[in-house]
């Protein structure tokens, strides 16, 4: 009847005369022929009318100090669920729920629920839900953020096996805190921008003030360094009308992580749209550097837990229209990481006191309809390490707490983009002397010839010129580490096992041992120069890196137990066995003496470590399934377990979407 552009009728409810709450009803149609064949079809009809708590037209008159709370009581049996509909006041921002039980006879499990409804919003976004375990005498309290003007449902429901019934009542007591910035100011900002000044407004009672401002995640932002608009010949990408899915392959190559924690990849322009969204699909692969997929994301974002390290990310769009697709060669990536502290704004009550630093504001109380203005003051610690020019830290400025003295939900969302890094202060030992205007760690001439020459000595190819300048830096400063230290990289890299050996005990006769292990057992070196300070870190950097090298020269050419546990404890000696700069050195150790498993457990802990190199995770992961296989513990299935963990860390070829 009502296809081809057919009669049509329009349907008017009067709802003046309903109570609050939830109504549904149906308009039926019946043929007029035959009314007693039943009807035609059904039209539904719902009405949801919520309270309205004060006065005025469906919302709170806050001027004239309408009730901002709602009390009721409720018996309930398991499984029964009690839905309540509230018109949240316009300035409201959040809501605290009080469940008290009345007449319980065991402990009650309780499920809460409450939704404001939001135009194109989802209803988790939107959406409080927690579990109350209720007893005689307990109290349940929670606070959840609200839409000010949107109808809120507030479900309570005695959970399935909870028996017998029982009372609850139940109080919901709505509060507001506005926070806008000041006239010229933005929470979008910068250091230069700082103190940001924000007016801060108590619309709908007394509220208590505890500001803190803190950014916790820090972002940047990368172009695609590849795009590619492909079309499949799969049958599934067919439509009708003979038109064909189109997919715009986006690679991003070098996304650097600082350090281990959660990453989440976003393009906001498209994430989070999925039934009024334009695209077809969305895809997002995340690989290491090693070609391991880590995980994969699509129109939702969700975070990944990463180690440091680099990172690329291949993201594929659908659309029908190729040049639509076209549209987002350049897309930007947005690369989310989660800081571990956060960073601290300290926020203060006048602006003098946030340029001086000083009197940060901790409470401050508001009367109804009062405003005040605090600052949000410069940055005091260090921003990450990642935190170059253009990045963005974000975070949440949050001013009002509850009535339990926590802090309220919901919050305003801050920005700060980084700019240029700091310049390093100098040291009061670097400036000059008033007497000659030199300074006090100023190399001499002789010493800048010196390492002129060392730094020649380094760049030659010459084998020839290479052995005649080092003989004659070695005769004129014996001992010379950077001289012992070039000798022993060429050793290295020409596999002479010799002369590794030699340049490596050069360098452990050329240290005062006893000295440096007197300098470095001291608790404090405050005070002391700065010279020194260098060069004994020097030494014993030198001193380890040449001890690492004759234990490995030992244990590789298999000299025997006692010679390499020789090397092995003047090594353990300066630095312990479970120290990651060894730990490798430590597993091979463990083998060679026939100690298998703890050579395993030396192995998984590299294999596990966030900071571990790749090429170091992939010697580990081989190394582990030769110790499990036939060449140790004869482990076989484990073996073969550990070669499909390889396989999927290290991948022969990376994967194309």
């Amino acid at each position: 009847m009502l296809h081809h552009n057919g009669r049509q009728f329009e349907i008017e409810v009067n709802c003046e005369q309903l109570d609050y709450g939830l109504h549904h009803a149906e308009v039926l149609a019946y043929c007029s022929s035959t009314p007693t064949a039943g009807a035609l079809f059904s039209v539904p009809v719902t009405v949801v009318k919520p309270r309205v708590l004060g006065e005025g037209p469906g919302r709170l008159d806050e001027s004239m100090g309408g009730s901002t709370t709602l009390s009721y009581e409720k018996s309930f049996v398991p499984g029964a669920e009690d839905r309540e509909y509230v018109m949240v006041p316009n300035s409201a921002t959040w809501a605290e729920l009080t469940i008290r039980p009345i007449d319980v006879a065991t402990t009650m499990g309780a499920m809460v629920r409450a939704t404001c409804l939001q135009p194109h919003t989802r209803y988790s976004d939107t959406e409080y839900r927690s579990y109350a375990s209720l007893s005689d005498g307990d109290e349940h309290h929670a606070a959840f953020a609200v839409a000010g003007g949107s109808t809120m449902e507030l479900t309570i429901a005695q959970f399935w096996s909870s028996f017998g019934t029982n009372k609850l009542n139940v109080d919901l007591t709505f509060h507001g805190c506005t926070v806008a910035p000041g006239k010229g100011h933005s929470f979008a900002f910068n250091e230069s921008s700082l103190p940001v000044k924000a007016i801060v407004h108590a619309p709908i009672r007394s509220e208590q003030l505890k500001p803190s401002c803190k950014l916790g995640a820090i972002s940047s932002f990368v172009r695609p360094t590849k795009s590619e608009v492909k079309v499949s010949s799969d049958p599934r990408n067919q439509l009708p009308g003979n038109r064909l899915i189109h997919d715009l392959v986006l690679t991003y190559e070098g996304v650097s992580v600082a350090e281990a924690s959660s990453i989440t990849c976003r393009m906001s322009a498209i994430n989070n749209y999925v039934y009024d969204g334009e695209l077809s699909g969305q895809l997002t692969v995340v690989s290491d550097s090693s070609g391991k997929v880590i995980g994969t994301g699509d129109v939702y974002c969700e975070k990944l837990k990463v180690k440091k390290g680099d990172y690329s990310v291949v993201c594929c769009l659908r659309h029908e229209d190729p040049v639509f697709l076209k549209t987002f060669e350049q897309q930007m990536l947005q690369v989310e990481r989660k800081l571990d502290s956060g960073i601290s704004l300290p926020v203060y009550g006048s602006y003098s006191d946030a340029l001086l630093g000083k009197n940060e504001l901790k409470k401050l109380t508001l009367a109804p309809g009062e405003k005040a203005a605090i600052f949000i003051g410069r940055v005091a610690g260090e921003l990450p390490k990642d935190a170059k020019p253009g990045a963005v830290l974000t975070g949440s400025l949050h001013v009002a707490s509850t009535s339990t003295g926590k802090q309220a939900p919901g919050g305003v969302r801050v920005a700060l983009t980084c700019g240029p890094p700091k310049k390093e202060s100098t040291s009061d030992d670097a400036k000059p002397d008033a007497k000659d205007g030199k300074s006090k760690d100023e190399p001499t001439l002789a010493d800048r010839l010196r390492d002129a020459k060392v730094s020649v000595l380094a760049k030659l190819t010459d084998d020839a010129e290479y052995a005649s300048l080092k003989d004659a830096l070695l005769a004129e400063y014996p001992g010379h580490l950077p001289v012992l230290q070039e000798e022993v990289k060429r050793a290295e890299k020409a596999e002479d096992v010799p002369r590794q050996r030699a340049a490596a005990e050069a360098i452990v006769a050329s240290i005062d041992r006893d000295q440096l292990a007197i300098y470095v057992a001291k608790k404090s070196h405050e005070g002391e120069d700065d010279k020194l300070k260098q060069d004994m870190k020097t030494k014993k950097e030198a001193l380890i890196a040449a001890l690492t090298a004759l234990a490995r020269l030992d244990i590789a050419s298999d000299v025997g137990s006692a010679a390499s546990d020789a090397s092995w404890k003047l090594l353990t000696e300066w630095v312990a066995p479970t120290d990651k700069s060894i730990l490798m050195l430590s597993a091979k150790k463990e083998t060679h003496d026939g100690r298998h498993a703890k050579a395993i457990a030396a192995l998984d802990k590299i294999i596990a470590g966030d900071d571990s190199a790749a090429k170091d995770v992939k010697e580990a992961m081989e190394m582990k399934r030769e110790l499990l296989g036939s060449e140790g513990l004869g482990y076989g299935c484990w073996s073969l377990v550990e070669e499909e963990k390889l396989r999927k860390a290290f991948p022969q070829s990376k994967l194309v979407l």
